[in-house]
C-alpha cells in the first residue's frame, strides 16, 4: 500500500510541474485536475489502510485475549500465557 500512495504521490507531483510548463490555459486545468484527482486518490487509500490496521489489530486484541484464557484454562502459567499474548500482538503491530 505504501508503495502505491508513494507512486500516487510522485505522479501527482509530475503533473503538477507539468502544468507550470504548459501555457495553454486548458491543458493547464486538465493536468490540475488530473494531480487534485491523484491526491484525492492518494487521502483515500491512506485512509482505508488506516481503517485496516485499526481493524486488524482490533481482532489481534480479541483473539490474544481468547488464547489467554484458554492457555490459562488448559493449565498453563499466567507467564505462558502472557508469553503468547505477546507473541499474537506482536503480530499485529
Amino acid at each position: 500500500v505504501i508503495s502505491l500512495v508513494q507512486t500516487e504521490l510522485f505522479e501527482t507531483l509530475l503533473n503538477l510541474q507539468e502544468a507550470e510548463e504548459v501555457s495553454e490555459p486548458s491543458e493547464r486545468m486538465e493536468l490540475l485536475s488530473k494531480a487534485a484527482k491523484s491526491i484525492a486518490e492518494v487521502s483515500r487509500a491512506s485512509i482505508a489502510n488506516k481503517k485496516w490496521q485499526v481493524e486488524v489489530r482490533s481482532k489481534a486484541e480479541a483473539a490474544a485475549t481468547k488464547v489467554e484464557g484458554i492457555a490459562r484454562k488448559g493449565g498453563l502459567s499466567a507467564e505462558a500465557a502472557a508469553v503468547i499474548r505477546r507473541e499474537i500482538l506482536g503480530i499485529a503491530s
